[in-house]
């Protein structure tokens, strides 16, 4: 189950990753295009610092993703297998 959670939060934070690229990539593209728009370049700092909080998170779940496999690795590993003589 905890997995499960690694999971969601991975992809949790990927989207949000996705989600402030875009806006980056917009508002560097094209900012006149991007309607009702106030500071065109506070917005894209905004999107950059969103991008990455989400990145930073990412890295963060990789970080426990890579722990929990390894610790489930090492109790495997560890477990004897009765050899049959």
């Amino acid at each position: 189950m905890q997995i499960t959670f690694i999971n969601a939060a991975e992809s949790h934070f990927k989207a949000r990753m996705d989600r402030s690229a875009l806006k980056v990539n917009l508002l560097s593209s094209n900012p006149v295009g991007v309607g009702e728009h106030g500071d065109v370049f506070d917005d894209f700092i905004d999107a950059v610092k969103e991008f990455t909080d989400a990145q930073d998170g990412f890295n963060t779940i990789q970080n426990f993703k890579q722990q929990i496999v390894a610790s489930q690795t090492n109790e495997l590993s560890n477990t004897e297998v009765p050899v049959e003589e």
